[in-house]
C-alpha cells in the first residue's frame, strides 16, 4: 500500500488495522520447491565435486546405492542398544524428483548423492493432514501419526518456546494443549534437526529414544558405519557393500531432512510460529525464477 497523504501517523495506523483484518495462515515452500532448493545447495558444497566423491569411494552414476536405506531407533544416548528397520525409497518422492522437477533442474538419479539429500528434504514434512499421497511412514509406522511439521519452527526472539506453532483445525483458544495432542514431544527446529533436547545447552548429547530418526546424529553414526562397516561404539555394522550403500543412503537421507529444517528458517512464519497450512504451497516456479537462478 503507498500513501500519499503526508500525515504518515495516521497512514501507519490504518495499514496496521488493514493487515490485521486481513491476516490468514501463510504458506510455505511445497515439496518439489524443498527438492530443487537441496538440489541447488547440494550443487554449492564439495559433495558435487567428482574427486571428492572419489575420496570417499563413491561412484555417483545410476543407482550408486540402490533404494534401501535404514531407520534406526537409538534406544539409549551410547548408542548400546538399537531397533534396525530397513526400508526402501518410496515412489512417492521419486516420481517428485525424477518427473515433476526435470523440466526445471534436468533428469537427477534419485538414489544418487543429490537425490537421496532431496529424497530427505521432501518427507521432512510427512503429516497426517495431506492429501497429496505421502506415505506419512517417516519414521517406521511405530509412529505413523507423526506431524514432522509441527518440529519445524523456531522463534529466536523467544527461544525458550518449543515450537508452539499454530495448528490448522485446533482453535485458537486452545492451541497449545490441542497442538500437543498430535505432537507430545514438541521440539523447536534446532533441537529436531540436531536430535537432542536443547541444541543450545547440550548440543553433544543426543536425546535417548527420539522420534526423529533423521537427525545429524543419525547422519553422522549412518557415515561412520557407511565408511568403516562399524559402529562408533565399536560393533560390526555392515558386512557386505549392499549394507555399507544403505548406510551411505541413511547418511544423505538424514541430511536432507536436515536441509529442509534450514531451507524453513528462511521462512518467516517459521521462525515467527504463524499459522501455517498443510499441505504448503509457494510455487517451485515462483522460487525457481526469483531464488535459485537469481
Amino acid at each position: 500500500m503507498i500513501c500519499k497523504h503526508t500525515n504518515n501517523k495516521y497512514c501507519s495506523v490504518f495499514g496496521a488495522l488493514l493487515l490485521s483484518l486481513t491476516a490468514m495462515p501463510l504458506h510455505a515452500y511445497e515439496l518439489a520447491t524443498h527438492g530443487m532448493l537441496t538440489y541447488k545447495a547440494y550443487q554449492c558444497t564439495v559433495l558435487a565435486d567428482p574427486g571428492f566423491q572419489d575420496i570417499l569411494g563413491i561412484e555417483n552414476g545410476k543407482t550408486p546405492f540402490g533404494d534401501d536405506f535404514y531407520d534406526v531407533r537409538l534406544l539409549n544416548w551410547a548408542i548400546t542398544g538399537e531397533d534396525i528397520f530397513s526400508r526402501k525409497q518410496d515412489t512417492f518422492e521419486r516420481r517428485i524428483i525424477s518427473t515433476r522437477l526435470k523440466e526445471s533442474i534436468g533428469a537427477i538419479e534419485p538414489s544418487s548423492i543429490e537425490g537421496w539429500l532431496m529424497t530427505g528434504a521432501i518427507r521432512e514434512d510427512d503429516n497426517t493432514k495431506s492429501d497429496n499421497g505421502q506415505p506419512v511412514n517417516d519414521p517406521h509406522d511405530e509412529n505413523a501419526n507423526l506431524e514432522r511439521p509441527l518440529y519445524h519452527f523456531y522463534d529466536p526472539v523467544d527461544p525458550l518456546n518449543r515450537g508452539s506453532a499454530l495448528y490448522v483445525g485446533c482453535p485458537f483458544y486452545a492451541q497449545y494443549n490441542c497442538v500437543r495432542q498430535y505432537a507430545p514431544d514438541l521440539r523447536s527446529a534446532p533441537d529436531w534437526a540436531i536430535g537432542t533436547l536443547d541444541a543450545f545447552t547440550w548440543m553433544n548429547e543426543p536425546e535417548s529414544g527420539r522420534r526423529n530418526h533423521f537427525t545429524l546424529f543419525d547422519a553422522r553414526e549412518a557415515l561412520y558405519r557407511a565408511l568403516t562397516g562399524h559402529k562408533k561404539a565399536g560393533a560390526e555394522a555392515a558386512t557386505t557393500s549392499e549394507e555399507r550403500n544403505a548406510y551411505w543412503a541413511t547418511t544423505f537421507r538424514a541430511l536432507g531432512d536436515v536441509v529442509h529444517l534450514v531451507e524453513d528458517m528462511a521462512q518467516p512464519q517459521h521462525t515467527r510460529d504463524d499459522p501455517q497450512r498443510i499441505p504448503e504451497e509457494i510455487s517451485r516456479k515462483t522460487i525457481s525464477k526469483r531464488v535459485v537462478n537469481a
